[in-house]
């Protein structure tokens, strides 16, 4: 699961950079913004009562981040406990179009593995002035990161096609796509040596 990629990163920062991170496992982001929201909710038409503290400020009170989130799904996910994170937040996820890989692979792509979750770390850090960027840039050539496209970047390694013939691909993908969508036409689909099917789906 991503969380033992989350703790590989911890002690990644740890042994090679002295940075000490605290791991916090998430269920479910959206039941924790939904129990937020009934907070604040209630917060508003209860003004003389105590206040409701949500869940999620609970668990992070006392911790100054910065504050990383990884998930396998897209960014929107954690991203939807952002009002209640008591400082930076960055989020990574597998933001894009499906894949079929490794894990490993998926994940170096997605810019979500313990390198990068470990390098988004150590790069907030340094945009709250309390790391110099030397390290991170040190951080970068450590990881072995290559700076530029993300499909450049990694093509090579998890065996992805040269830019060209990726576009090639999708343009062929897009055609034939265009052509399930429309309404099929029996003439047309003859000529294009296509087979007319008896039922339709949209």
């Amino acid at each position: 699961t991503i969380l033992r990629g989350v703790l590989a990163a911890a002690e990644l920062l740890e042994k090679e950079f002295g940075v000490p991170a605290d791991v916090f496992s998430v269920t479910s982001f959206s039941e924790l913004r939904r129990e937020a929201l009934d907070a604040e909710h209630w917060n508003l038409l209860h003004p003389g009562e105590p206040r409701r503290t949500p869940y999620v400020q609970q668990c992070l009170a006392g911790h100054a981040g910065p504050f990383i989130a990884a998930t396998d799904y897209m960014r929107t996910v954690p991203d939807q406990v952002r009002a209640w994170v008591p400082g930076r937040y960055h989020v990574l996820g597998t933001d894009g179009y499906g894949r079929s890989d490794s894990r490993a692979a998926l994940r170096n792509f997605f810019e979500v593995d313990r390198r990068w979750i470990a390098l988004a770390a150590l790069k907030a850090l340094a945009d709250e002035g309390r790391l110099d960027l030397a390290t991170v840039a040190s951080a970068i050539e450590r990881f072995g990161i290559e700076p530029g496209p993300q499909v450049l970047r990694s093509r090579h390694r998890i065996g992805f096609d040269e830019p060209e013939q990726l576009i090639r691909r999708n343009a062929a993908v897009d055609d034939l796509a265009q052509r399930r969508r429309r309404v099929r036409n029996p003439a047309e689909d003859a000529a294009l040596g296509l087979d007319h099917p008896q039922a339709h789906f949209v």
